[in-house]
């Protein structure tokens, strides 16, 4: 069996924001091509910090990290950080879309940064290639169909589908996702957790996100990463952990 290679690895990660505000703690961990991993833990555990740490979008406390082949201590160069947010997509729980916009525009806004990204500003005079890459992405969560409609006239579930889209449009190798079904009620939240889960699955695309939701982090996650002041609590396939697992991480 081939061994998977790393996408992501930090050592002995720390973040603080200040003398008397450490928010994490000798985070040591390792995540693979094509896993889904779930970072659990409840309000300022530090779910937030890591994700945003380990692709340098806080500086480095203390450790060193290693994203897409891109190695930093404090934060990534500007050549780094470029590198790595070309391979990257993202997905906010408030989905992040401009209203007055089509569907369409704004999964192709998923372009915007690679080169001629000012073209990915509108689908109308983005190339014809970003156009269709946006309509396929678009079917894959399927939406094609709202393609024209304005991003203000979708429901909550729909525009987080668009937000999707918009990741996957430019083929990356990693999504970053937090807390990508918190703004949703429960039906559309699992619905989009399920198609999130398998379209990067079926991609071969590397998920991490963030979640209060335990049953989302159970179902969906390959593994799941629970962190408790500041470290990790635990580190396990998702078949293995247990309820009274999960329960322990809420608890003082």
């Amino acid at each position: 069996m081939l061994q998977k290679s790393n996408l992501i690895r930090c050592e002995n990660l720390a973040k603080s924001f200040g003398p008397d505000t450490a928010v994490l703690r000798g985070i040591n961990l390792d995540i693979f091509e094509g896993e889904c991993v779930a970072l659990i833990g409840s309000n300022g555990a530090g779910k937030s910090t890591l994700l945003k740490s380990l692709i340098g979008l806080h500086p480095l406390t203390e450790g060193s990290v290693v994203t897409l082949g891109e190695e930093f201590n404090a934060l990534p160069t500007g050549k780094q950080r470029q590198k790595i947010r070309r391979q990257i997509g993202f997905v906010f729980q408030n989905h992040g879309l401009v209203k007055r916009l089509t569907a369409l525009s704004n999964v192709v806004h998923g372009m915007l940064g690679m080169t001629r990204g000012w073209r990915a500003v509108h689908q109308a005079i983005a190339p014809s290639e970003w156009r269709e890459a946006g309509l396929s992405a678009l079917n894959a969560v399927r939406l094609r169909d709202k393609a024209a409609t304005r991003a203000d006239q979708l429901s909550g579930g729909q525009s987080q589908r668009v937000a999707i889209a918009r990741a996957l449009v430019r083929n990356p190798r990693l999504i970053i996702a937090d807390e990508p079904a918190a703004s949703l009620d429960p039906v559309a939240g699992h619905e989009v957790m399920k198609q999130f889960s398998n379209l990067t699955k079926d991609n071969g695309i590397t998920l991490v996100f963030t979640s209060h939701d335990m049953d989302h982090a159970a179902r969906y996650a390959d593994r799941i990463v629970a962190l408790k002041a500041g470290k990790i609590y635990f580190d396990r396939p998702s078949h293995k952990v247990s309820k009274r697992d999960l329960q322990n991480v809420f608890q003082d």
